[in-house]
């Protein structure tokens, strides 16, 4: 009831005040009498009165609390104020339970009688509160204020790099790199492992740029190659290392390392790690210094003492070149007790299998060690060291000696005869000294086999002994269809043909050892004395060489004399008669000369043996109309006949019978004889000279003047095709070319050239007038 009373109080005080001051002019200048705030204090003379007292008009009627309250802004707590009534009052504006806000409390904003909150934090502390670095911060604050602070100036609290709210956080001084991981391990060079960077933002990063397992090779680890972050290998050895275990002192080397790579490595210059003659892989081995000597082959050096090019010498003895030998149209060189043979092959006399001629020697194989060799026509018989013969080529008149006449163009298997010391070749028979004595084998047209009881013409394909040389014989020689030999005595004998004194005993008017008469067209009578037997030449004591032309002999003395018998042809025109050029030439280019019956170039001199009668051979009375058979002719008597000679009588023309000097300048050391040419080697100290002379028939310079004049006599042997002095240490000739041993390396060859005689393929021309090198080589 007084709660009632108060509010209805406080309900007309607030009318009246109203009314006052809608009916003032000015301020209200009457006093509130005290306690008139309180509650009126109960009148016991209006009890029972319900209206209002009625106070005293004079009286001042001061502000409710309520009014005091929000006239003084005061939302809450106690108010002390003076009230228009000029009284001091105390008022409560309200509890901070029921009128504040729960966060709130009376004066807690600082303000007395007002609701509010003080926030506990500072702006600084809402932004460390809530992480915030930089920039406008949103937050509601300890009052439940929502207020937005400044958290620094990006400008002023941020590095260089960040901005606010860079990295992607709100109010956070950040950055967000440009790169991504990938990037920046690319940027980096790392293909593998962890790297540690600085980015685009300043920020040291570690990211992963690959497991090594799946981003590098097989031997490969990261960083294995000494590159961070590069997948790669070390090899476990260094290239040292590598080169030592290859046993590899120079030179490159290929290796598949301990990585699995394969490389080359170089493991030293051969100018900086070999020494002297040494280079690198030189000795055969690959990567060691060392060297090969050079060998003969390599140097094709056949003779003589090699520098090997390692320091050292060797001496090359593939064909040290001991002997040369020519037969009609081929010749055959004996070196290192090997074979060599070149020219005419048309029946295998070479001896390489083939019928082929050879312009360069070829090697002659299946042979013993040689000590010489007889070409003969068109066969060949070489001696080996331990006496035995053997003989290939054409067989057809038994000259192989084998007991057949089969042709063979390889050297027998088996040897025809043992203890042989020499041998000589004809044009179709082969002689041999054995055991001191004679043997001959081959055709027996002029008894050349030296054998009385053989008929003449036929063929004897085994070695026969010669009558009454059986021991003694040092030598033997053989010509076109004669052979001689050399007694241990000095002394020599011949046999066989002798038509023209090549015997030697040929006396006109002696005893022939056939007598009968033939016939001969249109030629004087030049029938053959024929010596079956070995007789004895005359004037012969002190021979220390013996060789056969084709129609003569010539042997050399112990002293160096030389001397012929027989005769040196000129080349014949028809028959018997000769032309001899006499150094001119007519209209047409042609020399010219005479025809005359001195068909010798050697000798020289000397009387002519002219024909022997004639008859006159008769067939009987001459036929119808004068016919007569053959070579017969109806004479005046109407007889069918025709001239007939003595055939033991000879035409002949100017000839040797006995041997003859040969003069020429020097002592003949060696002497040759070719079909109608004659070469020696003489003793000429000078060695500005040459020591070769030759003379005789020249058609084809086998002479090797330099022309193809004849000569008479010796003439000193031309320079070579390089214009070279040669000199020689022995001879031999062939039908028309010659050849000289020059020293155990080289042969020079001359005269004709149509199948090859020269030895040397470079020859383009048929002939040469001056001494060619044979080509002596290794065989291809």
């Amino acid at each position: 009831m007084k709660n009632l009373t108060l509010l209805a109080r406080h309900a007309l005080t607030l009318g009246l005040l109203t009314a006052l001051i809608a009916c003032s002019d000015g301020p209200d200048t009457r006093t509130i009498p005290p306690n008139d705030n309180r509650p009126d204090v109960e009148d016991t003379g209006d009890t029972g009165d319900v209206g209002p007292d009625v106070e005293d008009p004079d009286a001042c009627e001061a502000e409710s609390d309520d009014a005091l309250c929000s006239d003084n802004g005061a939302e809450c707590g106690e108010l002390t104020v003076v009230d228009s009534c000029g009284t001091e009052r105390t008022v409560n504006c309200g509890d901070e339970a029921s009128v504040c806000a729960p966060e709130e409390t009376c004066g807690g904003a600082g303000e007395d009688n007002l609701c509010g909150c003080t926030p506990d934090r500072s702006d600084e502390e809402l932004c460390s509160d809530n992480g915030a670095e930089c920039g406008e911060l949103t937050v509601v604050d300890s009052c439940g204020t929502e207020r937005t602070v400044n958290c620094g100036d990006e400008a002023s609290v941020c590095s260089e790099s960040e901005t606010c709210g860079g990295a992607g956080e709100d109010n956070i001084c950040g950055c967000t790199p440009l790169e991504s991981d990938t990037q920046l391990c690319q940027l980096s060079s790392y293909a593998c492992g962890p790297l540690t960077a600085v980015d685009s933002c300043g920020t040291e990063r570690t990211v992963n740029c690959g497991d090594e397992t799946q981003v590098c090779g097989e031997f490969d680890t990261c960083g294995g190659g000494g590159i961070e972050g590069q997948c790669g290998c070390t090899p476990e050895f260094t290239d040292e290392e590598h080169c030592a275990m290859q046993q590899a002192e120079c030179g490159e080397i290929a290796i598949i390392d301990s990585c699995g790579t394969e490389r080359t490595l170089d493991c030293g210059a051969e100018d900086q790690v070999c020494t002297l003659f040494d280079t690198c892989g030189g000795g055969g081995e690959e990567n060691i210094c060392g060297c090969t000597p050079i060998t003969c082959e390599d140097a094709q050096m056949l003779c003589g003492e090699l520098d090997d090019g390692c320091g050292g010498t060797t001496q090359c003895d593939e064909f040290c070149v001991e002997s040369v030998s020519a037969g009609a149209s081929h010749a055959c060189a004996i070196g290192s007790g090997k074979l060599k043979c070149w020219g005419r092959n048309t029946d295998g006399q070479l001896g390489n299998g083939t019928t082929r001629d050879e312009r360069n020697p070829v090697d002659i194989d299946n042979l013993p060690t040689l000590v010489d060799v007889a070409p003969g026509g068109e066969h060949t018989c070489a001696l080996s060291l331990n006496g035995e013969v053997f003989c290939w080529g054409a067989n057809d008149r038994g000259q192989l000696g084998v007991g057949t006449t089969v042709d063979n163009p390889l050297p027998g298997s088996r040897a025809i005869i043992s203890g042989a010391t020499a041998i000589a070749s004809g044009e179709f028979h082969s002689c041999a000294v054995v055991n001191g004595g004679v043997r001959c084998w081959g055709a027996n047209d002029y008894g050349q086999i030296g054998n009385a009881n053989l008929s003449l013409g036929t063929n004897i394909a085994v070695a026969t002994p010669a009558d009454g040389l059986s021991s003694g014989i040092v030598d033997v020689s053989a010509g076109r269809h004669h052979s001689c030999a050399l007694h241990d005595n000095g002394g020599v004998s011949c046999w066989g043909r002798n038509r023209f004194g090549q015997v030697g005993n040929l006396i006109p008017g002696g005893p022939w050892l056939i007598s009968a008469y033939g016939y001969l067209t249109n030629d004087p009578i030049d029938f053959i004395t024929i010596a079956r037997s070995p007789v004895a030449v005359p004037d012969i004591i002190d021979g220390a060489e013996i060789t056969a032309g084709e129609d003569f002999n010539c042997v050399r003395s112990s002293t160096g004399q030389v001397s012929c018998w027989g005769v040196i042809h000129r080349p014949s025109s028809s028959g018997n008669t000769c032309f001899v050029p006499d150094g001119y030439t007519d209209s047409r280019d042609e020399p010219t000369g005479r025809d005359a019956a001195n068909c010798a170039i050697w000798p020289t001199s000397g009387p002519a043996v002219g024909r022997f009668s004639e008859r006159t051979g008769s067939a009987g009375p001459c036929g119808e109309n004068g016919s007569c058979s053959g070579d017969y002719t109806c004479s005046e008597n109407n007889r069918c006949e025709r001239p007939e000679y003595p055939l033991a009588a000879a035409y002949i023309n100017r000839f040797s019978r006995a041997p003859a000097p040969v003069t020429a300048p020097g002592e003949a050391l060696t002497i040759e004889a070719g079909a109608n040419h004659l070469c020696m080697v003489v003793d000429q100290p000078d060695t500005l000279l040459t020591n070769v002379r030759c003379f005789g028939l020249n058609s084809y310079g086998q002479v090797g003047d330099g022309t193809n004049n004849p000569w008479n006599m010796p003439v000193d042997l031309y320079y070579d095709v390089d214009d070279n002095i040669v000199r020689g240490e022995a001879m031999t000739a062939g039908d028309a070319f010659s050849c000289v041993l020059v020293d155990d390396q080289n042969i020079k060859c001359w005269g004709s050239n149509q199948y090859g005689q020269i030895g040397n393929s470079a020859l383009l021309r048929d002939e040469s007038y001056r001494p060619f090198d044979v080509k002596l080589e290794y065989a291809p």
